[in-house]
């Protein structure tokens, strides 16, 4: 991507995860950490002084705090793109009260593989949030079912669990374990492994384990 990286401001109380994503980021010169803080309100303060490309900030209790902060943040610089951050795929349901604000959603526990895709998505003018919410189904068509084994996987894939994780459970190969899963992305019309187990959580295809 040539010219200016896209810039990326980080909202969250745990110092670990935003070291976690500087690192992550730290190794693509198309992205640029602009800043990063614990707590909203000085978030509205770097807000305006950084104008970042990308927000990440996590789902709050209740979700209508989350709704609020993305609206004002929105109000001051509506030009940015804002991802939602979350530890449970259970959380990303109450995303559908935030969906015509929030442009995409991202599991902790998948930040490694779907962080740089997310952001060089939405500063591309992409949406990421389920199909379910921000597409009418019409407009949705599905290959097929999804097998037993594709909705194994993604179960799996939905605790958190690796491809090599999950082939050693499943007592499969890693590469079918892959296999799988890409099968069941392109059924459910997923961009990444995200994704699929969100549309998959919204349709009911899966549920998740207590």
């Amino acid at each position: 991507m040539a010219g200016k990286p896209i810039t990326l401001m980080i909202i969250d109380d745990q110092p670990l995860l935003r070291a976690g994503v500087a690192a992550i980021i730290s190794s693509n010169a198309d992205i640029a950490l602009a800043g990063e803080t614990d707590s909203e309100r000085d978030a509205m303060e770097l807000l305006r002084d950084l104008q970042p490309d990308v927000i990440l900030m996590p789902v709050q209790r209740p979700i209508m705090n989350s709704i609020d902060a993305i609206s004002r943040m929105l109000s001051e610089h509506p030009q940015a793109k804002i991802a939602i951050l979350s530890s449970h795929p259970k959380e990303l349901q109450m995303l559908q009260a935030a969906n015509a604000r929030a442009c995409a959603y991202l599991l902790k526990n998948a930040l490694h593989t779907d962080l740089v895709d997310t952001v060089l998505a939405l500063a591309a003018g992409q949406h990421l949030l389920p199909a379910d919410i921000k597409v009418d189904s019409t407009a949705q068509v599905s290959p097929g079912p999804l097998s037993s084994r594709e909705r194994q996987v993604l179960r799996w894939v939905a605790q958190g669990r690796s491809n090599r994780q999950v082939a050693q459970l499943l007592t499969i190969s890693e590469g079918t374990a892959k296999g799988h899963l890409h099968t069941a992305m392109r059924k459910l019309g997923a961009r990444n492994r995200t994704q699929a187990v969100s549309i998959a959580l919204q349709r009911g295809v899966i549920g998740v384990e207590h």
